[in-house]
This record gives structure tokens, sequence and C-alpha cells, in this order.
């Protein structure tokens, strides 16, 4: 998989978890492990898409 789909690829997942962490926040009640589990999730892509795109740029 080319770098620049793979990047792509990983932002859509990236906002899809944004999306998912806003609908928890809006629910009644929020299992705390699995908001923190999706927040590292989150994160963690972040960072992967970063480091693709300093590689990129070298």
């Amino acid at each position: 998989m080319p770098v620049e789909s793979h990047i792509n690829s990983l932002k859509i997942r990236h906002q899809e978890l944004d999306h998912q962490l806003e609908e928890m926040k809006v629910a009644s009640s929020v299992d705390q492990t699995e908001l923190r589990n999706l927040k590292q999730k989150k994160l963690a892509i972040k960072d992967k898409i970063e480091h693709l795109q300093s590689q990129k740029l070298n």
C-alpha cells in the first residue's frame, strides 16, 4: 500500500474514532474503560500519521 494511501486510511479511521468518542460523550452512561481505549487508539493513529508524514518528507 503506498504511503499516501495508508495515511488517508489512517485519517479516516481517526475521524471514525473521533465520531465514536463524541457519541459516547453525549450518552447518559459511559464505559470509562472503553472511552479510555478509544482515546488511546485515536492517539496512536495520530502518532502513526505524523510519523509516516515525516518519513515521506525525508
